[in-house]
């Protein structure tokens, strides 16, 4: 899992903006309900708060992330998610691991973007809850990102970064990625408990 540093949203951002002009006109062609251009998403300033807030969010997805790997993650073998239950069971060496989860979003690896849990009509609204948080901090914060449906995806660590305003708006222990065929799932976990293997 990547490691975001407190200032690495910035060169995420910065990289997007740039690949944007090529991006965008690749898209050209693509239906209406593709995702966005880069420069529509990305583009424009920050207002200081916003800065300030990114900035916070990314030192406690850091934060959260360490304390999870290390004091749930240890020693995992296998994990399964019942999303009728919202539930994530981690096996591990000795013990099963369990945790509520909320979608934060799906990453398509082959259409290069991201999904927003609260964009997918297949996903209960009790399950994309702290999607549907990061979104009204995208309206807070004037983040289009965070507000846009389908974001194009042009930087492995963005989808890292977009979860991490789910983290923090849905105040979760952490995140956590499933992939499966070339989407990869990201889950905010909550209430983690211990219960025999």
């Amino acid at each position: 899992m990547p490691s975001l540093l407190s200032t690495i949203w910035r060169t995420v951002l910065a990289a997007v903006t740039l690949s944007s002009t090529s991006s965008a006109n690749a898209q050209s062609g693509k239906p209406s309900d593709s995702a966005p251009s880069s420069e529509q998403v990305f583009g424009g300033t920050l207002s200081p708060e916003a800065d300030s807030f990114l900035t916070a969010s990314n030192l406690e997805f850091n934060a959260k992330q360490a304390a999870l790997h290390s004091e749930w993650l240890v020693s995992q073998k296998r994990y399964d998610i019942d999303m009728e239950k919202g539930v994530l069971r981690i096996q591990r060496a000795t013990s099963t691991v369990e945790f509520d989860v909320q979608l934060a979003g799906s990453h398509s690896r082959r259409d290069k973007t991201w999904e927003w849990g609260w964009n997918n009509p297949n996903v209960p609204a009790a399950l994309s809850a702290a999607s549907a948080k990061a979104r009204k901090l995208g309206e807070q914060y004037s983040l289009r990102y965070a507000t846009s449906g389908l974001v194009p995806i042009a930087s492995a660590q963005l989808p890292w970064f977009l979860s991490s305003l789910a983290l923090k708006a849905g105040e979760g222990v952490g995140v956590f990625i499933a992939p499966s065929g070339d989407i990869d799932y990201y889950f905010v976990l909550f209430r983690p408990r211990t219960t025999e293997p």
